[in-house]
């Protein structure tokens, strides 16, 4: 089978069975699908990566980085974001492009991956996360960097329970959309439950990094739950 895996960094090591041809297209985020005066060219490349291969299946993997990167951002900037309304919207942009431009394949969309950074380091691994990439519209340089530092360290920023609480809610919203669509040609993968401790209501101390912005050992897993699925 022809597989195209598309996501945001976190899909980066997800493994399928070898009798499958797998092409991963990472780095990219929900919310940027659609912006095609994006500097980083992301809507772009996808779409001429669709144009010009033929693919039985497509994996999409989002959710992560627009929500702990995304939403603190745009919240630091603006307390008044809302939460819900953000989500909505990244979500709500994800499916129209999956259904814009994605039509003709078997589509499987994967839950959101829990934050697995703990509180004290989220301010540096944040900004790492944002170095070198196209953010908002802007290419980072150090001064930019420095604003964002800024930014985030005069901020109230959610600890780990509300960033776990916010994916666990984008996943639901997500799930939900999905069923709304009635497609026979998209469905739904959950491939977070198995990570989440309800006696902590965080992420499990297996996968639970603390300093480090990824943690691609439960990617081991998570291509384990694809291979079954598909």
């Amino acid at each position: 089978m022809t597989i195209l895996i598309v996501g945001d960094s976190h899909a980066y090591k997800i493994k399928l069975e070898k009798e499958h041809n797998v092409t991963i297209f990472h780095g990219a985020s929900a919310k940027g699908l659609n912006n095609i005066n994006s500097l980083s060219k992301t809507h772009d490349r996808l779409l001429k990566l669709l144009f010009y291969e033929r693919y039985e299946t497509i994996i999409l993997n989002f959710g992560n980085v627009d929500i702990t990167h995304g939403y603190i951002y745009n919240y630091c900037k603006n307390n008044n974001t809302n939460f819900e309304d953000y989500c909505h919207d990244v979500i709500e942009n994800y499916l129209n492009f999956i259904i814009t431009n994605m039509h003709e394949y078997k589509i499987i969309i994967l839950s959101a991956g829990l934050p697995v950074l703990d509180d004290a380091n989220l301010i540096e691994q944040l900004l790492i996360g944002y170095h070198g990439l196209c953010f908002n519209g802007l290419i980072l340089d150090n001064d930019e960097l420095n604003r964002i530092r800024n930014l985030l360290s005069s901020s109230i920023l959610p600890d780990i329970k509300t960033r776990t609480k916010y994916i666990l809610y984008f996943n639901n919203k997500l799930q939900k959309e999905i069923i709304k669509l009635n497609n026979i040609n998209i469905s739904y993968l959950d491939v977070t439950s198995f990570t989440y401790d309800t006696d902590t209501e965080i992420i499990h101390e297996q996968f639970f990094t603390k300093n480090e912005l990824h943690n691609f050992e439960r990617n081991e897993k998570i291509s384990e739950i694809i291979n079954n699925y598909l």
